[in-house]
């Protein structure tokens, strides 16, 4: 989970003469999640059929679509790292003070997304999954003061914990299990 933000310097008070300058932040802090997911395959395309009996193909590529909910959990953040930032330069200057603080360590989301599967002769190579994640409570508020040459303001920021994503795996085998021999009575 994390926040940023971005701040220009009006040009009205620059000192820069192409307008004013601009500085920003970020910071992240460790989240923990466990979902709920229901999946559903959409559709699945094969290219060129090696078995048909075993339903065997040289490629295949199978969309999945998934959706679910579940809890979010922030461990905390870095209290001794730097939350300052700004920018100082000859034409503008521009500080940032934040303090961030924990609302609730436990909190709800929703997320939604979709899985394509590359398989090669029946066995998945490669997957892709690009996926949306909503925070349904404020989990952290961040009030950040700024000041830029001979202004000031501040803004609180609500953090929830939602994002987007996109991952790429490549499936590793460890070790196959047989299925069990059945139980003979005899």
């Amino acid at each position: 989970m994390g926040w940023g933000y971005k701040l220009q310097v009006p040009k009205s008070i620059s000192y820069g003469s192409y307008g004013g300058g601009y500085a920003g932040h970020a910071v992240s802090v460790y989240l923990d999640r466990l979902p709920v997911l229901f999946n559903r395959t959409l559709t699945r395309f094969d290219f060129k059929e090696v078995n048909s009996e075993q339903e065997l193909y040289l490629f295949s590529l199978k969309i999945d679509l998934f959706a679910g909910g579940g809890v979010n959990y922030v461990r905390g953040f870095c209290e001794s790292c730097s939350l300052n930032a700004g920018l100082v330069s000859p034409q503008d200057t521009i500080i940032f003070r934040q303090q961030p603080a924990i609302v609730r360590h436990w909190g709800g989301y929703l997320t939604a997304g979709a899985i394509a599967r590359v398989y090669r002769l029946g066995k998945e190579k490669v997957n892709v999954t690009v996926f949306l994640n909503q925070g349904l409570t404020t989990m952290m508020e961040v009030p950040v003061q700024y000041t830029y040459n001979s202004g000031q303001g501040a803004i609180k920021l609500r953090v929830r914990g939602s994002g987007i994503g996109v991952l790429a795996a490549i499936p590793i085998r460890l070790k196959t299990f047989k299925s069990p021999a059945p139980y003979n009575r005899n």
